[in-house]
Order: structure tokens, then C-alpha cells, then sequence
């Protein structure tokens, strides 16, 4: 059994495993849409690998660059209420961003931002439950639902922080990670495991071929394994089956943060609902 990597490094770019198959006319014709549909605002960026399992099989990686700009325009035609929200995401973005730039890093821009997908990620949320499920449930959706172009763990986690710092401006949550970059022991599972979620959720079908093909690993960047036997790749509906466990998984996470903070009276304290979280933060 081999592994295959799901990420593979191009100059300026990380290119993500697109589509597999064993027969590389079929490989060169997905490869062909797909630089065909991308938008003239982005840079494409395709290769195919061959992987020498029980038989042989390609693989399409591919990347997206934009240009490093949020738009101007973002909050045109939004309610009051919307803009806070999305204001809110992007305000944790770009701190995000801002602290990967003082390491010297950058990070990059292989999609647009969705920033309506941000707005359908806060509608998505089950409001009025407990501050954990409610915060486990927003953290979830904001990684799920991918809206921005990087650092979409790192922002929604600070989205959470201050959705508890909102209903109890005392708190003093600890740190998920280190000002290198890096998780620290206690997240880095939670994050990783996240990470293997939400691939899987996306990649099933793919995952479930390569596994018949010959193939034990599928490997993300930052060396996050994913062994394929150990996951349930013929769930009759991936989507929503590995959704509800990344959700479940989250509301794990936010439980332990709170504790971490000594404020165990948030476990069972029930949520005010979408629009006193908004008026706590205008």
C-alpha cells in the first residue's frame, strides 16, 4: 500500500489534489476544463502526477492565484447587521494576516474571498443552544463553509474568542498557538484532525478510489496524514455524515477552551440568539 500526497508544492503556490483516475486521456481532459472555467482574474495553475499503485494512476493538482487585494466594495447592498458580522470575520482575517507577515511569511491568495458565504456560515448556525454548541457550531461552519483564501482555522477561532468575549468580557481564553505560527500541544490535535475532516468530507469518492487502487495515505501539507482505512469513505452521504463529525468534534474543542479559562459556567448557560451577539458587537 502507498501514500499519496493530497498537496504538492509549485513555485509560489500549493496545489491541491483536483480529480484521480487510471487512465491519463481522461486525467488531460479534466485538466482541460478545468483551466477553461477559471476565471481571467486568477492564475491558473495545473500538473499531473503519476502514482504507481496496484496500477498505475494520475492525478490532477491544481492552484488559483489572485491578487492580494480585498475588495472596496464589500458591504454594498448589506443590512447594518451583515456588515458587523462580516466586519468581524475579516477584522480576525486581518490579524491573522498581519501576524503571518511579521514572521515573514505570506500568505496566499488561491481564492476569492466568499463573502457571502460568510453570511450563510452565521445563518447556518444553531442559535439559542449552549454557548458551546452555539460556538462549536460557528466555529465548525466558518472552517466548513471555507470562505476566505487562507487561514481559515486560525480566523474562525478568533471569531470564537470573540463571540465568549462577548457574552463574558472577563474572559481571559488561552492561547491556541504560539506567536511562531505553531498550535500549541493542546489544539494541535483538534486542528489536525479538522484538517482530516474536512479533506475527507470533500474527497470521499476520490479517497474511496485510490484505496481500491492501492493506496493507504493520502497526505496533506504540514505532514497531516490521512489513513484511508480508518475512515468511512462509502457513507451514503459523505457531506453531511463528515460534517456532523466536524461539528461534534468542534463543540469538543470550545468545551475544553472554556474550561481551560475556569469558566465553567459557561457550559450550560444557553446562547441570546444571532441578533444580541450582533448588538454586543456594534
Amino acid at each position: 500500500m502507498e501514500t499519496v500526497p493530497y498537496h504538492i508544492d509549485s513555485t509560489q503556490a500549493v496545489l491541491s489534489l483536483e480529480f484521480v483516475n487510471p487512465d491519463r486521456t481522461t486525467v488531460v481532459k479534466r485538466k482541460n476544463q478545468y483551466e477553461s472555467r477559471s476565471s481571467n482574474e486568477g492564475e491558473v495553475r495545473t500538473e499531473i502526477r503519476t502514482h504507481p499503485l496496484d496500477q498505475r494512476v494520475y492525478s490532477l493538482y491544481t492552484a488559483e492565484l489572485f491578487p492580494a487585494k480585498l475588495p472596496d466594495d464589500y458591504a454594498a447592498d448589506m443590512t447594518d447587521a451583515e456588515q458587523v458580522l462580516l466586519d468581524t470575520v475579516l477584522y480576525a482575517f486581518t490579524g491573522v494576516k498581519e501576524r503571518c507577515e511579521s514572521r515573514g511569511e505570506s500568505l496566499r491568495w488561491y481564492k476569492r474571498p466568499n463573502f457571502g458565504e460568510i453570511l450563510t456560515q452565521f445563518e447556518r448556525v444553531q442559535w439559542r443552544q449552549s454557548v458551546p454548541e452555539v460556538a462549536g457550531n460557528l466555529l465548525s461552519n466558518l472552517i466548513l463553509g471555507h470562505p476566505l483564501l487562507n487561514a481559515n482555522h486560525r480566523t474562525a477561532l478568533s471569531v470564537v474568542r470573540t463571540y465568549l468575549e462577548s457574552i463574558a468580557p472577563e474572559i481571559e481564553t488561552p492561547a491556541a498557538g504560539t506567536g511562531q505560527g505553531q498550535w500549541h500541544s493542546w489544539a494541535n490535535e483538534y486542528i489536525r484532525e479538522s484538517k482530516r475532516l474536512l479533506t475527507v468530507r470533500r474527497n470521499a469518492d476520490s479517497f474511496s478510489y485510490l484505496e481500491q487502487w492501492g493506496c493507504s495515505t493520502v497526505t496533506r501539507k504540514e505532514s497531516i496524514d490521512i489513513n484511508l482505512s480508518r475512515r468511512e469513505l462509502n457513507v451514503d452521504n459523505p457531506h453531511r455524515y463528515y460534517g456532523r463529525r466536524h461539528r461534534e468534534k468542534s463543540i469538543e474543542f470550545v468545551t475544553e477552551l472554556i474550561e481551560r479559562a475556569g469558566r465553567e459556567d459557561l457550559l450550560n448557560r444557553t446562547d441570546d440568539g444571532k441578533s444580541a451577539f450582533v448588538s454586543r458587537l456594534d
